[in-house]
């Protein structure tokens, strides 16, 4: 998304998770109906860095899903950073509409997303160069510093690890179950599989598909 992108338009790609990153013009206008979460870290982002030049927000989402009349929001972490000339950062784990939609693709492309959140999340931590913003239930939004993390940062990172290792993030059933195989499949054990029948049929090695 560059500079002068309908704000709404943006707000509306980025409830759905298909926004990758997003080049704002100076004024932020791009930015106006993005949940409160993400601006006031670009406000704290800027105001922290002392930045008069442009930002870029990276973006890596599971997509929504749904069960009956019930809606699961996308699940999205944004990494902000100071903008080098605009050349599209495409995350390898995405993949655009198929020919033919169905729930099946819906609950893929929301664990390839969980998946792809857990492996920058690890990443973090090992690195240890993250600053964190004040979370939501369904947003995380960071930056990366020229500093150690704090203990602070380092224990909202491992929380965000855990609630997808334990597999309690709001989802349908079927993609939990999704989930727990390629948990499983990644020698992690999850909660989904821990409460089911340790003899079920649903908890054989079945791996799941994952969306490069």
């Amino acid at each position: 998304m560059l500079p002068n992108v309908n704000p709404e338009v943006v707000a509306e790609m980025f409830k759905f998770g298909y926004i990758q990153t997003i080049y704002p013009s100076s004024n932020l206008q791009e930015l106006t109906y993005l949940p409160s979460k993400v601006k006031d870290a670009v406000r704290l982002f800027r105001e922290g860095t002392k930045t008069t030049t442009d930002i870029y927000l990276q973006v890596i989402s599971a997509g929504p899903d749904w069960e009956g009349v019930e809606f699961f929001p996308a699940q999205h972490l944004v990494q902000i950073g100071i903008s080098k000339p605009r050349e599209p950062m495409k995350n390898l784990w995405y993949q655009k509409y198929p020919d033919n939609l169905n729930k099946a693709y819906v609950e893929d492309r929301r664990i390839s997303g969980l998946k792809a959140i857990y492996d920058r999340h690890t990443a973090i931590l090992s690195n240890r160069n993250t600053w964190t913003y004040p979370f939501s239930p369904s947003i995380a939004v960071i930056s990366i510093e020229n500093r150690t993390m704090n203990i602070a940062s380092i224990g909202k990172i491992r929380n965000e690890l855990l609630r997808i290792s334990t597999n309690s993030i709001p989802s349908s059933q079927e993609t939990k179950k999704k989930l727990c195989k390629l948990l499983r499949y990644d020698k992690t054990k999850c909660g989904l599989c821990h409460t089911n029948n340790a003899n079920s049929q649903e908890k054989e090695d079945i791996e799941a598909p994952i969306l490069l």
